[in-house]
């Protein structure tokens, strides 16, 4: 009978064990996913890494890994006491690898952009300039759309935002967003002549638990700001976040969702320019259009012409084209 009891007293106390370990466990899941310190663990001092801030804890019967790494590995790992920092290497790798941009862009790498990268060719490649005017605006409002904070599937995308100088060099913000990981940021100005500390930088740990991205009126511009969207425990995150401003153009600035075009037709050929009759008001109706080889075009020939809305008022009027493109009959 004493056996029986000692037997049924310890399976009660194991019983409780187990029914508290579940209570913790739960209890601390949710607050380090949230972004909150666990309360039923112990801080392990020895796991502590040097990859931007991910940290472990012993729970009853369970361990917590929450990474923060610099790379924007954000994940709450929980397993069994046994479960290590170097389980999640092929995941980590795995989506670094595959991620779907919205936009479907691939922007040359930083190193090959040219130290003279004109406004026409950046627009072609499909960045974002903000200048006087803004072209490509479209895919600014798509990027925010994707992954602003407010869209329950927020996707990941990526931008490139081009800026000129007043001498006409330009200073280049690449802007990435990788769902559930949060965005990057990377700002390359060595092609500013005049600048006085020219480097790239890249701030690549911005998390989306902790951050949005929206276009904010201010004063005579309108901002393009990354800006947290919750109160931060600051016990339990060491690292000091703060509104980012991206890049600002001023509210007079004239915003083409892409760049403007015209449809005309070929009246006059030159050695590298045609001539193009067109009925846009504003272009009057005759324009000098540059061309790679004039010998492609007849008489007659439709054609779409797309460039930066900047007009030469001579006669024909002259512009800064983009692309020429032939419309078949």
């Amino acid at each position: 009978m004493k056996m029986k009891k000692e037997i049924k007293v310890a399976l009660i106390i194991l019983g409780a064990i187990i029914i508290l370990g579940l209570v913790f466990f739960t209890v601390d899941y949710n607050r380090v996913k949230n972004g909150e310190k666990p309360i039923f663990c112990i801080h392990n001092l020895a796991g502590i890494y040097k990859d931007g801030g991910t940290v472990e804890y012993f729970g009853l019967g369970y361990k917590i890994i929450d990474f923060n790494r610099l790379d924007g590995y954000d994940k709450v790992k929980i397993g069994t006491w046994s479960m290590k920092y170097e389980d999640f290497e092929e995941e980590y790798n795995k989506q670094e690898n595959i991620i779907n941009y919205t936009n479907n862009i691939k922007y040359k790498d930083l190193s090959e952009v040219p130290e003279n990268y004109p406004m026409e060719q950046a627009i072609k490649d499909g960045c974002i300039i903000i200048g006087s005017d803004v072209f490509n605006k479209a895919k600014l409002d798509s990027f925010i759309e994707n992954t602003n904070v407010n869209n329950k599937d927020r996707k990941s995308d990526y931008i490139r935002i081009v800026q000129y100088t007043i001498e006409g060099n330009p200073i280049i913000t690449d802007l990435e967003y990788k769902a559930d990981i949060g965005y990057i940021l990377t700002t390359d100005n060595t092609r500013d002549a005049f600048g006085a500390d020219t480097k790239v930088i890249t701030n690549n740990y911005i998390p989306s638990k902790f951050y949005t991205i929206d276009l904010v009126e201010n004063d005579d511009f309108f901002d393009i700001v990354l800006q947290l969207t919750v109160e931060i425990d600051y016990e339990s995150n060491k690292k000091e976040y703060k509104p980012i401003t991206v890049a600002s153009y001023s509210k007079d600035s004239e915003t083409y969702e892409a760049a403007p075009s015209f449809i005309g037709e070929v009246t006059e050929i030159n050695d590298k320019t045609i001539i193009v009759k067109t009925e846009e008001k504003n272009l009057g109706d005759a324009v000098s259009v540059k061309v790679e080889n004039s010998k492609e075009y007849s008489i007659g020939d439709k054609v779409e012409v797309i460039y930066t809305g900047t007009i030469l008022e001579t006669y024909p009027c002259q512009i800064y084209e983009i692309e020429v493109n032939k419309i078949e009959n």
